[in-house]
């Protein structure tokens, strides 16, 4: 798997990785997925099932030009959201999202953060 990797890579240093001692970076991580033939997302997709952490408590990214493209009524408080914060920083219409802020949003939406969640970012559950 070493000489499929499109950059140079020790054994030792993924075994380092494998063994929890040494973090690899995201771009790393996609090039040894994409050298073993699995998908990352499937693979930290399955990483969050096994630690358990439900997916809405995680920084989510949105693209505020999406969110004010959307239809539903009880978003509303979140397009006019999105459109403001886009007026104050036109150049960066894909923001990160912390989950307290989520839930904030969540709650000017009448909706329960979970809920929430899933609309905001697509999740089927």
């Amino acid at each position: 798997m070493v000489k499929r990797v499109e950059f140079e890579l020790h054994v030792q240093t993924l075994a380092t990785y494998e063994q929890g001692t040494r973090q690899c970076t995201l771009g790393r991580f996609v090039a040894i997925c994409q050298a073993l033939g699995v998908s990352a997302l499937d693979v930290l997709k399955d990483a969050m099932e096994q630690t358990e952490v439900p997916p809405h408590k995680l920084v989510c990214a949105v693209d505020l030009r999406v969110i004010m493209a959307g239809i539903d009524p009880e978003l509303e408080p979140l397009r006019r959201w999105a459109r403001n914060r886009l007026i104050a920083d036109s150049k960066t219409p894909v923001v990160p999202l912390e989950p307290d802020e989520v839930a904030t949003l969540a709650m000017f939406c009448g909706l329960s953060h979970e809920d929430f969640f899933q609309r905001l970012t697509g999740a089927d559950g």
